[in-house]
């Protein structure tokens, strides 16, 4: 930026608070890193008084901090962060102590080196990958880049925290999908993951929220409750997303209704006014002001038969279909169970 106003010749105005002119760090004129580090601590300080304050209400506590908000995890206990959880303890001693708790952000040192690149991979194993073999190109490409990472972090530091176990794990995932898993700097490190990660405590937990229940964040104020592992994708739309693994298939897709005369429709009105088959079990669900109606039939895809449970979730005003498909009759309790994790 300094670079581009000497030579267009602009004139930067100062910092000035009153304005709001000017960053936190005062780093655009003073140039010194250490002023970024200490408004990084400060803000870390700051952020753990607030957990610490919501914290005290048990009922409404604090679950996630510096999280994406497009889904959640209901399994995972503590306060969760981009790379890993932590509990109410820690944060207590950030607030007097934020040099103490670098390890949250997910690189601290300057530059592009062994930490930026282990921080990078660390983020990618909490919340994006399936720990599995990948089913798709973008899934495979995520574990090769996931993996290139902790290499290039080994490589620039030997000693670098790595979590070796997750690093087995998705090398055995490469070499089932590709064939291969990939290096760039020691061919031979796969022996050498290998043995490292069989020194490491058995009983310590596994890095990946992905390895429980993912509370997915849906259209129209809807969230539904799925397998971590599930594949997911958004129609290009943005209306209808699914959600899919070894023969089960979830689809969701939700509306705003009104009546005729643009009154608003209760939730026991909305499920009246769907076609339900004559002939099938119409399986009832009700949760608070949540009212739900399903029913599970047999049908016919290229010659294969196949079941789908097919749902109607309605609130007031509002309603979603869940359409679940599978290969198996004897699923149908986990499709319901599915189903019924629909909130809004």
């Amino acid at each position: 930026m300094h670079a581009l106003g000497a030579q267009l010749h602009i004139e930067w105005d100062e910092p000035d608070d009153e304005e709001g002119l000017g960053d936190e760090t005062g780093y655009f004129f003073k140039r010194e890193a250490g002023c970024v580090r200490q408004e990084m601590l400060r803000w870390l300080s700051a952020l753990s008084r607030v957990v610490v304050e919501n914290c005290k209400n048990l009922e409404h506590g604090i679950r996630m901090v510096s999280m994406p908000l497009d889904c959640s995890y209901p399994d995972q206990t503590g306060i969760l962060t981009p790379i890993g959880p932590r509990s109410p303890q820690w944060f207590e001693q950030m607030v007097e102590t934020p040099e103490r708790g670098t390890d949250f952000f997910p690189w601290w040192p300057e530059g592009v080196g062994a930490a930026f690149y282990l921080g990078r991979a660390r983020f990618r194993l909490w919340q994006e990958v399936r720990w599995r073999t990948p089913i798709t190109e973008d899934e495979g490409q995520q574990l090769m880049d996931a993996h290139l990472d902790l290499e290039r972090a080994f490589h620039l530091d030997p000693h670098a925290p790595i979590p070796w176990r997750e690093w087995q794990e998705i090398v055995q995932h490469l070499n089932d999908y590709f064939g291969y898993a990939e290096f760039h700097h020691e061919e031979s490190l796969e022996d050498e993951i290998k043995t490292r990660a069989g020194l490491v405590d058995p009983t310590l937990p596994l890095v990946g929220y992905r390895r429980g229940p993912v509370q997915v964040t849906l259209t129209g104020g809807w969230s539904i409750v799925v397998p971590g592992e599930f594949a997911e994708e958004w129609e290009d739309n943005g209306e209808t997303w699914s959600a899919w693994l070894a023969g089960r298939t979830v689809w969701f897709t939700s509306w705003s209704v009104s009546g005729e005369n643009d009154e608003t429709l209760s939730a026991e009105q909305i499920l009246e006014s769907r076609e339900w088959p004559e002939d099938a079990e119409v399986i009832e669900h009700q949760d608070g002001a949540l009212h739900a109606r399903a029913v599970f039939v047999p049908y016919e895809e290229d010659g294969e038969m196949l079941w789908n449970l097919k749902g109607y979730s309605a609130v007031e005003g509002n309603f979603a279909m869940c359409n679940i498909y599978l290969q198996d009759a004897s699923d149908r309790d986990w499709a319901i169970a599915i189903w019924k994790s629909l909130r809004n």
